[in-house]
C-alpha cells in the first residue's frame, strides 16, 4: 500500500581513483499510496472528492412539469411554503428528467412546491422528494485550480503502523466487469512515510455496487441520456489522470505540496457483442457522444423509495480505435475506445452524481 519513493544524488568525485563513486545521499522523499477495491456506496465518495476536488450534499428535486424562465448553477433557490433555501450545484434541465440538485443553506425543503431562483427569477414547481435527512444526491465537479484535496492516509498491518500526509490523487481506475463487482484503484501521492502511533481501523457496513447494477447510455447530446436506451455492454473502464506534480523548496528532503497541473486525459473502453457497424462508424466518421454509466443497487432501498447509485457522465466523447475479436467458433465481441473532451454547454469534461445515506459532505 506505501511505497517511499526517494530520490538520490551521487557524488562522482575521483579521489585520484576509477572506482565511479563517492557518497550518495537523499534529496528528496514521498510516499506513493496505492489502493483497489470494491466499489461501495459510501466510501467511494472520498476518492470522488480527492479526485473532482469540490463535492456538495445536494437535495435532489424532480420537475414533472416545465420551468418558467432559466435556473442558473450557483444562485439561491427559494423554496415557497416552507422557506428553505439552497444553492444550485447541477441544473438537469434539457432532457426528459428535469430536475434541480439543491445544497441546503437554511431550512428543509418539503419537496412538490413551487420554487424560485434568487439571481434568474426562473420558477418551476417541484416534484417530490427524497426526505433530506435520510438519502442526499452528492454531486461531483471539478474545481478549476491546481491546489488539490488531500488527505492523511494511515495504514496498519502486521509489521508497522504508518502514515502520509498531504496526500493528493494523481490516477483513478473504474472498471465495471459482468459478473463482477465493481472495481476501482487509486494512487496518491503524499509527504515523507512516518511511523505513527497503533491504529484500530474500524469498518462500517456499506453497499456494494456491481455489474448487475449497471446500465450503459450513449447519445448525441448530453440532453438525449435521460431517453437513451440502455446499451447492451459486458465492460466499461474509464481512466483518470490528474497530471501531479510536486514541489520542494531548500532546506530538507521532504515536499512542500503537491499540485496537478491541467485536468489530465480521461479515456476509457466498452466492450460489447457486435452485431452491428453503428458504433464502428463512429469511429470511422469522428462522431462524438455523450456517455453515462449508472450502477444503483435496486436490491438496497435507501429513504422512501431511492437506492445507493453511482453515475459518472461524460457530456462529449471522442472515439479513438475500434476492434473485434476474431476466433473461429466464438462470439464476435468489439472494444471501442474513447477519450472526453470539455464540453462548453456542459461547461465540463467529466460529473459523477453518488447517491447514498451520508447526510454530510466529504
Amino acid at each position: 500500500m506505501f511505497r517511499p519513493v526517494v530520490e538520490t544524488a551521487a557524488d562522482e568525485g575521483a579521489y585520484g581513483v576509477i572506482d565511479a563513486i563517492r557518497g550518495v545521499e537523499n534529496v528528496k522523499n514521498m510516499t506513493e499510496v496505492v489502493f483497489e477495491g470494491n466499489v461501495r456506496d459510501n466510501f467511494i465518495g472520498h476518492i470522488l472528492n480527492a479526485l473532482f476536488g469540490q463535492t456538495w450534499p445536494t437535495v435532489k428535486i424532480p420537475i414533472p412539469g416545465s420551468i418558467t424562465g432559466t435556473f442558473v448553477e450557483g444562485e439561491n433557490v427559494t423554496e415557497t411554503t416552507s422557506g428553505a433555501v439552497g444553492v444550485l450545484r447541477r441544473l438537469d434541465a434539457g432532457g426528459s428528467a428535469k430536475a434541480l440538485y439543491v445544497s441546503v443553506t437554511s431550512g428543509t425543503f418539503a419537496g412538490s412546491l413551487l420554487l424560485t431562483g434568487g439571481t434568474s427569477g426562473a420558477t418551476a414547481t417541484g416534484g417530490t422528494i427524497q426526505s433530506p435527512a435520510a438519502v442526499r444526491h452528492h454531486v461531483f465537479r471539478r474545481l478549476n485550480s491546481n491546489t488539490p484535496v488531500t488527505y492523511s492516509i494511515y495504514g496498519s498491518d502486521p509489521v508497522s503502523d504508518d502514515r502520509s500526509l498531504f496526500c493528493a490523487l494523481d490516477s483513478f481506475e473504474l472498471e465495471c466487469v459482468v459478473g463482477n463487482f465493481t472495481k476501482f484503484s487509486a494512487k496518491f501521492m503524499g509527504k515523507k512515510l512516518a511511523s505513527t502511533s497503533a491504529q484500530t481501523p474500524t469498518f462500517t457496513a456499506q453497499n456494494p455496487l456491481m455489474a448487475k447494477h449497471a446500465g450503459f447510455k450513449m447519445a448525441s447530446a448530453f440532453t438525449g441520456l435521460d431517453a437513451a436506451s440502455v446499451m447492451a455492454v459486458e465492460r466499461f473502464k474509464i481512466s483518470f489522470n490528474k497530471n501531479l506534480e510536486s514541489y520542494q523548496s531548500f532546506g530538507t528532503t521532504d515536499v512542500d505540496s503537491f499540485h496537478n497541473k491541467e485536468f489530465g486525459e480521461i479515456s476509457g473502453e466498452i466492450t460489447f457483442l457486435y452485431n452491428a457497424i453503428t458504433q464502428r462508424d463512429l469511429v470511422i466518421d469522428s462522431t462524438k457522444q455523450a456517455m453515462r454509466l449508472t450502477i444503483a443497487n435496486t436490491g438496497i432501498t435507501i429513504g422512501s423509495s431511492a437506492n445507493p447509485t453511482l453515475q459518472i457522465d461524460l457530456p462529449s466523447v471522442g472515439f479513438r480505435e475500434f476492434t473485434r475479436t476474431t476466433g473461429n467458433g466464438e462470439l464476435v465481441k468489439a472494444t471501442l475506445r474513447f477519450t472526453a473532451e470539455y464540453d462548453l454547454t456542459r461547461a465540463m469534461t467529466a460529473e459523477a452524481l453518488l447517491i447514498n445515506t451520508k447526510v454530510t459532505t466529504y
